[in-house]
């Protein structure tokens, strides 16, 4: 499934009212970005986030974890700096991130990041 297959797919079921038991409203996302962990940054686009996490699409490579369990990253947003979170799931190329940091501040990013978008 290539990266606009999967964002109209997420829009589509927004729009439908699908629910979930997510803790946070997820926002529909096209932006580039980088994961870093263990000495290597690589290149994906969000897909969409929410102030609890975000999910990626990688570029080129995936990401292994290891046991299954967590794997910490830094999530590098253009214009807003790194963000410590931890790998939860992985599918193919697709990888669900939980953020470390505040809820409040990930949600001032989030408008940050929305009103840039709307310039």
């Amino acid at each position: 499934m290539d990266l606009k297959a999967i964002w109209e797919m997420s829009v589509k079921m927004q729009a439908q009212g699908v629910t979930d038991k997510r803790r946070f409203e997820r926002h529909s996302l096209m932006l580039e970005a980088k994961v870093s962990f263990d000495d290597e940054s690589l290149a994906c686009v969000i897909i969409d986030i929410s102030a609890g996490g975000v999910r990626v699409r990688m570029k080129e490579t995936k990401i292994l974890l290891d046991d299954d369990s967590p794997k910490s990253v830094i999530l590098y947003f253009p214009q807003f700096g790194g963000f410590k979170g931890e790998v939860v799931w992985t599918n193919n190329l697709l990888v669900g991130i939980k953020f470390h940091e505040n809820h409040e501040m990930m949600e001032d990013l989030i408008l940050k990041i929305a009103a840039q978008d709307a310039s």
